[in-house]
């Protein structure tokens, strides 16, 4: 019975605390409806300190931010708009929030008419960072990059202009900051250059592909410095021997520089010449893999490079010439050790047709030399010694002939003319020449080897002459 009894009394003093509080909100909300917002917002608070759940707490908060709110807009219209702005802050809206702007935009208004810069933009910071969707945002973004002008923040009034332009391009003060604009770009270019000359490349251009995008008149000086930049990139990228992205940034050079279009060609044209002669170096050296690998470094820069092609073909046609003349050498020799001299030769002029090879050549002149000793040794001998360095041992042993004739006279000086007579090994002759006098005798003998026309002199007379 007596836990009946508690029940009874707890639930009836529920009940009577919920008439209590309902009763608070209804005086709190006839205060609202008359306008007497200071003291409905205090019952308001009563009434949501006791109830913060209670069936009328929504309303409660919402009729209170409204308060708040017309008390603001008392504030506003009397001009006390420090007042008003705590009020429609603390009105926590929609409505208070479109207000607040007007509000904080009026304090700056208050700032700047006593010369208070610093304060006036942190009003308007307020608003630019807080109230996004104010529409007063374009012309507070406007009026401060005049005001950081002035206090010399360029940095932060080209922050306001990146702003203003990227949020805002079609507004009426995009049109208005570009006459204002120019100091801040030229000082930003200035920077760039300043850290292009400092090494910091990629920095450098990092910034002009930033500034390319405003709408000033410095547009054709960023362009053509970011193009200076890109051919910078490419010659480095060329001297770390990163071919793969030369083409690239040459190609970067033309898009922001057109006027640069033939001296970038003119360059790549230079480029793949050095490869084609590095190409040559190895093709003549019978390293054809790498000729052509060099030749091929063209197509980095030009996909479709003429030139290359053409070298890499005349390379392959190179080898297979060299692997020719080599088989055809091969079988010169073979005939050469048979004594065939003829067929040797035509082998061998085939295979130099082909390669042009030292030895080859050397083997071409010793075939003729030993065509020529076969059909006539002595005589090949003779002549091999008259025509020697153009007749010059010829006319020395005239010169000598006649300088005895004059001594002694003709009857008395007796010459015995080219005398040939073989001497051991292969194709080798002994020339004489004697030339006799009363008191004086000159015996002239060389040995001649007919393979390679080689003349050896045999006494020490023959070796002074």
């Amino acid at each position: 019975m007596k836990r009946l009894l508690y029940k009874i009394l707890l639930l009836l003093l529920i009940i009577l605390a919920g008439c209590s509080a309902n009763n608070r909100y209804k005086t709190a909300n006839n205060l609202y409806k008359r306008k007497n917002y200071a003291v409905a917002i205090q019952q308001y608070d009563r009434y949501l300190e006791k109830s913060a759940n209670g069936a009328f707490a929504t309303q409660a908060e919402s009729e209170r931010g409204d308060s708040y709110f017309y008390l603001g807009l008392q504030a506003f219209e009397k001009e006390s708009w420090l007042l008003a702005s705590r009020l429609f802050y603390l009105a926590n809206n929609e409505n208070a929030d479109n207000a607040l702007d007007n509000c904080y935009y009026k304090l700056a208004q208050v700032a700047l008419g006593e010369q208070d810069k610093e304060k006036a933009l942190e009003y308007y910071g307020y608003i630019v960072d807080h109230l996004e969707k104010s529409e007063l945002v374009p012309e507070i973004l406007f009026e401060r990059i005049n005001l950081y002008i002035d206090l010399g923040k360029k940095d932060d009034a080209f922050l306001d202009f990146d702003r203003l332009w990227r949020n805002y391009p079609e507004s009426f003060y995009m049109g208005q900051v570009s006459e204002i604009i120019g100091p801040i770009i030229e000082h930003k270019l200035s920077e760039a250059l300043a850290q292009k000359e400092k090494g910091e490349l990629e920095r450098s251009l990092q910034d002009l592909l930033f500034l390319i995008e405003y709408p000033t008149s410095f547009k054709l000086e960023i362009s053509q410095e970011i193009a200076a930049n890109y051919l910078l990139k490419a010659e480095n990228n060329l001297v770390e021997n990163m071919v793969d992205s030369v083409a690239y940034f040459f190609g970067k050079v033309v898009e922001y520089d057109p006027e640069l279009d033939k001296q970038v060609t003119d360059r790549i044209d230079e480029i793949c010449q050095v490869y084609i002669d590095q190409g040559n170096k190895f093709k003549v050296n019978l390293q054809i893999e790498k000729a052509i690998s060099s030749y091929e470094r063209c197509f980095l820069l030009i996909s479709d490079y003429k030139p290359a092609k053409s070298a890499i073909q005349k390379a392959i046609n190179y080898d297979d010439n060299y692997k020719r003349a080599i088989t055809l050498r091969e079988q010169a020799r073979d005939k050469e050790n048979d004594k065939l001299f003829r067929s040797a030769l035509k082998l061998y002029e085939s295979s130099y047709s082909l390669y042009r090879s030292k030895d080859v050549n050397s083997k071409i002149n010793e075939m003729n030399n030993l065509i020529s000793a076969e059909k006539d040794p002595k005589g090949f001998a003779t002549a091999i010694i008259k025509n020697y360095k153009e007749g010059l041992i010829s006319r020395k042993i005239r010169d000598i002939e006649n300088e005895m004739i004059e001594k002694y006279g003709s009857e008395m000086v007796r010459i015995s003319d080219w005398k040939v007579t073989y001497s051991s090994g292969d194709f080798k002759y002994e020339v004489r020449y004697d030339i006799l006098t009363p008191n004086e005798t000159f015996y002239f003998i060389w040995l001649v080897s007919l393979r390679d026309k080689n003349i050896s002199p045999l006494n020490k007379l023959s070796e002074i002459l």
